[in-house]
C-alpha cells in the first residue's frame, strides 16, 4: 500500500453482546469515539502515512466513520467482522464502559437487562478496576472532542470544548531551569489588568495551548477566580443578560426530531437490528411545544440532526447551548456541546434502562435534566413544556 501504515479498528466483542453497531448510539460510543481515539493515539505516537481499516456498520453509519476518520486518512475501507487479522486493534466499547457504576457496584440499575451479564464480564471488570480509569477514560472522551472540533470549526473551539485545569499545572512539569521562566508566565497570566493586558494575555495562553495540543498536552486555562471580560463571557451568561435586558430569554436551544426510517432497517431491509429512529419511539406534539417555547422567549429552533452530515451536526450542536430531545440516538451528539450546556432527557416512563446519557454528561461538564414522560413510547413534549420551561 505504498509504504503506507495499517491499522484495523474492530468493533470488539471483549466487552459483552449488547446494542448493535448499526445503530447510531451504540456505533457512536461504542466504535467510532473510541476508535477515533486509538487511530489518533497511534498516528501521535507512530507519525506516518496511514491505511486505515474499519468494520462495515452498515450504509448508514459508514458515512458517518468515512467523514470523522477522513479527518485522519482519505485512504479508507470498510471489512466485515470475520475477515479481520489476528493482530487488528480491537475498540474499546465505551458504550458499555459508562455502566461501571451498575458493574462494580450495585444501583437500581445492577440487575436489569444487559448490565445484570456485565457484572459476570471478568475482561470488562478487569478494565474498569484498572487504577486511575474514571480519570483515564475521562481525559479520553475530552481529547477526541478537543481533536475534532479543533479540526471542524477551529482552535479556539477546541479549547473551550475542554475542562482544563488550571494554568497553575505549568509548574508541575519541566526541568528546573525552566521554573523561573513558568512562574513570571503563571504571575502574568493569572493577573487581573485592563483590556490590553487582557489581550496580551489571552495571545499568550492560545500561543502556548498551540504547542500543547501539538505535543499531546492538555491545553491550560487562565485562573477561575480573575474576572472576565465582557467579551469572554460564556453564552450561558449573555443570555442572562439579555434577560435582565428585556431581549430573548433562555440559551439558543435545539428541539431534536427524530428523522425517518430508513428502509435499510425496514422490516424487509437487510440490517440486522430492525427500526430507526422515528419508528422506534418519539415525541408528539412538537410544533405545539415549539410555538409555545418561542411565545417564552426563548432562541429555539427544531433540528433533525439525521438530515445533515457528521460535520453539521458537530457544528450545530456546538454552537447550541440546550438542547431537548427524547432518549435516542440523537442525544450522543451532546458530545459536541460546550462544557455549561444543558440536555433535557425525556424519557417514556416504561423506559428503565441505565441513564447513558446523564453518565457520560457528567464527564463532559454538561448538565443533564431527566425529564419523564407518562404516554408510552411517544410521550407529549407539550404536556412537559413548563417543566422544561422552569429549567431551561
Amino acid at each position: 500500500m505504498n509504504g503506507n501504515k495499517v491499522l484495523e479498528l474492530k468493533y470488539s466483542d471483549e466487552y459483552g453482546e449488547y446494542g448493535s453497531k448499526e445503530h447510531f448510539f451504540h456505533f457512536f460510543w461504542g466504535y467510532v469515539l473510541p476508535g477515533m481515539h486509538v487511530a489518533i493515539t497511534t498516528t501521535r505516537r507512530e507519525p506516518g502515512t496511514y491505511s486505515l481499516t474499519l468494520e462495515d456498520c452498515g450504509p448508514v453509519m459508514n458515512k458517518v466513520s468515512q467523514d470523522l476518520f477522513s479527518l485522519i486518512t482519505a485512504d479508507i475501507k470498510f471489512k466485515k467482522s470475520d475477515e479481520f487479522s489476528a493482530d487488528c486493534a480491537q475498540v474499546p466499547r465505551w458504550d458499555i464502559m459508562i455502566n461501571f457504576d451498575s458493574v462494580l457496584f450495585e444501583d437500581e440499575h445492577s440487575f436489569r437487562g444487559s448490565t445484570k451479564n456485565y457484572r459476570e464480564n471478568e475482561f470488562l471488570k478487569s478494565v474498569l478496576n484498572q487504577p486511575g480509569f474514571l480519570q483515564n477514560f475521562q481525559n479520553e472522551l475530552r481529547e477526541v472532542r478537543s481533536w475534532v472540533l479543533g479540526r471542524v470549526i477551529d482552535s479556539e473551539a477546541a479549547a473551550s470544548s475542554l475542562i482544563i485545569p488550571s494554568v497553575g499545572e505549568l509548574k508541575l512539569s519541566g526541568p528546573p531551569a525552566t521554573h523561573g521562566v513558568k512562574k513570571a508566565i503563571i504571575k502574568f497570566l493569572e493577573r487581573q489588568g485592563p483590556w490590553h493586558v487582557q489581550l496580551s494575555q489571552k495571545v499568550l495562553q492560545r500561543s502556548i495551548n498551540v504547542v500543547r495540543m501539538v505535543v499531546g498536552k492538555t491545553p491550560i486555562a487562565i485562573s477561575p477566580k480573575r474576572q472576565v471580560a465582557a467579551s469572554q463571557k460564556t453564552p450561558v451568561a449573555a443570555s442572562r443578560k439579555r434577560r435582565r435586558n428585556g431581549g430573548a430569554r433562555g440559551p439558543n436551544c435545539l428541539l431534536l426530531c427524530r428523522s425517518p426510517e430508513p428502509e435499510y432497517y425496514s422490516e424487509n431491509g437487510q440490517a440486522e437490528a430492525k427500526k430507526y429512529g422515528a419508528s422506534r419511539r418519539s415525541l408528539v406534539e412538537i410544533d405545539e411545544s415549539f410555538e409555545y417555547f418561542k411565545s417564552k422567549g426563548h432562541n429555539i429552533e427544531k433540528y433533525e440532526p439525521g438530515s445533515e452530515n457528521i460535520f453539521g451536526q458537530i457544528k450545530r450542536f456546538y454552537a447550541s447551548d440546550a438542547v431537548i430531545g427524547i432518549k435516542g440516538a440523537e442525544l450522543s451528539n451532546v458530545f459536541w456541546m460546550k462544557p455549561g450546556s444543558k440536555m433535557f432527557v425525556v424519557t417514556p416512563s416504561t423506559m428503565r434502562s441505565t441513564p447513558v446519557y446523564q453518565r457520560f454528561s457528567r464527564f463532559l461538564g454538561i448538565s443533564s435534566i431527566t425529564v419523564f414522560g407518562a404516554d408510552g413510547q411517544n410521550p407529549s413534549l407539550y404536556r412537559l413544556r413548563r417543566e422544561i420551561d422552569d429549567q431551561l
